[in-house]
């Protein structure tokens, strides 16, 4: 069982940086060409100029809406794949059933959600254009503020909905998966596997190795956080953690006394000012006096 719960961890680890990955596709700083940003960065070039021409305006509002579906429909389907592809090598690992589980209905509802903050945005901007005066500015922005019409909280809440789906993709499947198997949850929890590195949350930090009822609620304690009790991630924007399965026989193993120490190490390091910090692994602290015995931990050794 020991080997079981170092896998699934290691998978977890891996749903963090798989998140991540979905989190670009969106678009942000480093990845400006990603879906949303991209999307919005032709509306924002192409609306000033249909300030005095409503039909057009309405065009460029249309061409946005279909772009945002495009790429929120996707990610948030590949989310759902990505959830259901965890709890299916959990289960696996487990010796539960194999279960058949389509993308989630979630997938289409969360992109309803998005596409209504686009539209709020955009009916506010043809709203304004029917006024005959529209401000340039307050509309669009400029450098020194955003306008009206801007992408980072569609993105934000875009990203937001990613760890969500993913997150009910991995639960679904291994709780069906469970009574297929004629099994109670009453055995199993799940186990929050923080993504550590240099933008990991005190949040996700202090929650790192935590293990509940699969039914349980996860106490948080760090900052940012969008309650002090969450059925599960994501725990603020932008969050990468994820959940494993796992027995909850498990909790006092050795894996989650050093998964726990690692983030606790990881905070102290950051209260310290500590500057030498090497590469970092997901599930460990990035410190040197916990990176290796972490790995050798989670990968068996």
């Amino acid at each position: 069982m020991a080997n079981a719960h170092r896998t699934v961890v290691r998978k977890a680890e891996r749903v963090g940086d798989d998140l991540k990955r979905l989190f670009d596709r969106l678009g942000n700083t480093d990845h400006p060409r990603g879906d949303i940003l991209a999307a919005y960065r032709l509306a924002l070039a192409s609306m000033p100029q249909a300030l005095t021409n409503y039909t057009a305006a309405r065009e460029i509002a249309t061409r946005l809406r279909a772009d945002v579906r495009r790429g929120v429909v996707g990610v948030f389907g590949d989310a759902s794949e990505l959830g259901i592809e965890q709890g299916r090598a959990e289960a696996s690992e487990w010796d539960l059933d194999s279960i058949s589980l389509g993308i989630l209905p979630i997938v289409n509802d969360a992109a309803e959600v998005v596409l209504g903050a686009v539209g709020q945005q955009l009916n506010t901007v043809l709203a304004e254009i029917r006024t005959g005066s529209p401000d340039a500015a307050e509309l669009f922005g400029d450098e020194s503020r955003y306008g009206i019409l801007a992408p980072a909280g569609v993105v934000l809440a875009a990203a937001r909905w990613i760890t969500t789906i993913t997150d009910t993709a991995h639960n679904t499947y291994t709780e069906q998966a469970i009574e297929r198997s004629g099994q109670t949850k009453d055995q199993y929890g799940l186990q929050a596997i923080a993504a550590i590195d240099d933008k990991t949350t005190d949040c996700c930090l202090k929650v790192h190795g935590q293990i509940i009822p699969v039914k349980g609620e996860f106490h948080l304690t760090g900052t940012p956080r969008f309650a002090d009790n969450m059925k599960a991630p994501p725990f603020h924007y932008n969050c990468r953690t994820a959940t494993a399965l796992v027995k909850l026989a498990e909790q006092d193993d050795d894996l989650t006394r050093i998964l726990q120490a690692a983030a606790q190490t990881e905070i102290e390091a950051r209260r310290d000012n500590v500057q030498d910090v090497p590469k970092y692994t997901n599930a460990g602290s990035v410190r040197p006096s916990r990176r290796n015995r972490l790995r050798q931990i989670v990968r068996g050794g």
